[in-house]
């Protein structure tokens, strides 16, 4: 007995030894980060500022590979295929981590079990917004409207199943009120449809609408997430009107493969955080009106996962939502 812990230890001092080396000659080769997502959208954008500061902080390229469509699975198979060295980066959110797993009957891969959070890299406050026709202004005078006239009115999101969906018919069950959904492919389509007054309301991203903060065809009633923006901090939440724990929006976090070793994991953390602090990467994240996180922990990324995992998971069951997937 007293051989083998004598060897346990001496083996795990090696382990830790090599990890350690491996970690300061990180990165020694080109890093890639996968944006599930095709190129120009707002993943897409974050992905490519910091892509430009790690490749001066590290003297290597960062190269980002946009692989779009089939729900992720062609972008986290080629995650799942890549080696657990920390050379490639995967720009995950809630449809991943959570959302997907919930909705699909034959999910390919378990997040907590193949992948590690690297940190969190950003939140995105999804705003409600309404036609002016409806002559309403906050999110009580609407709820107030809604429950006036069940059934009358229609709001659009990027489809079923999307943040968007989950986040409306939680909206839907919390406060009693029934609205009929309209699903669009993005919401680069629903929005538009309710400033024109096809649908009466939609529910998008703050950066996407904030150029219509004055437009007289359609007033923003807020956020549907559990604290205002600080990029539009008039904005109020719907959990200030009696429902504390009411939090759905978008954001998300870097990971890399499960595997890769703890302070390889730990140096992309501090290089995020190097990168969100200098004045490019500040400047263009806020020009895009994208609430990133300053600083983040492999830890605070992995809290977060853990906690939308049940809630989104609750969210698919209340919107009855199903995927053919």
């Amino acid at each position: 007995m007293q051989f083998s812990i004598k060897h346990i230890g001496l083996t795990l001092a090696l382990w830790c030894c090599a990890s350690l080396g491996l970690a300061q000659d990180f990165p020694n080769r080109p890093v890639k980060i996968i944006v599930p997502y095709a190129a120009g959208g707002q993943p897409d954008t974050l992905a490519r500022v910091l892509a430009q500061s790690l490749s001066i902080q590290w003297n290597q390229p960062v190269i980002v590979e946009n692989i779009p469509g089939a729900g992720a699975v062609s972008a986290v198979t080629a995650l799942m295929n890549a080696p657990a060295d920390g050379h490639t980066l995967f720009t995950a959110d809630a449809g991943h981590w959570a959302i997907n797993p919930a909705l699909r009957r034959r999910q390919t891969y378990d997040f907590l079990r193949d992948f590690t959070a690297v940190r969190v890299t950003h939140n995105t406050s999804l705003v409600l917004v309404v036609n002016s026709s409806l002559g309403v202004s906050t999110w009580q005078e609407l709820i107030n409207l809604l429950k006036s006239k069940p059934g009358v009115y229609s709001y659009g999101t990027s489809g079923i199943g999307s943040v968007h969906h989950l986040a409306m018919e939680m909206f839907k069950s919390a406060f009693g009120v029934d609205i009929l959904h309209v699903p669009f492919k993005s919401t680069s389509q629903s929005f538009p449809a309710a400033l024109s007054g096809q649908i009466s309301m939609a529910l998008t991203a703050l950066g996407s609408v904030s150029q219509y903060t004055k437009d007289p065809r359609v007033k923003i009633i807020g956020v549907t997430t559990k604290n205002r923006t600080k990029l539009a901090p008039h904005l109020q939440a719907l959990s200030e009107l009696g429902q504390p724990d009411f939090d759905y929006g978008g954001g998300g976090a870097m990971i890399v493969r499960n595997g890769t070793p703890r302070a390889i994991v730990d140096k992309l953390a501090v290089a995020l955080d190097k990168a969100f602090a200098t004045p490019e990467v500040v400047q263009r994240m806020n020009a895009t009106e994208i609430e990133f996180v300053p600083v983040s922990t492999p830890e605070a990324a992995l809290e977060r996962i853990r906690g939308d995992i049940p809630r989104y998971l609750n969210a698919v069951k209340v919107a009855n939502a199903t995927s053919n997937e």
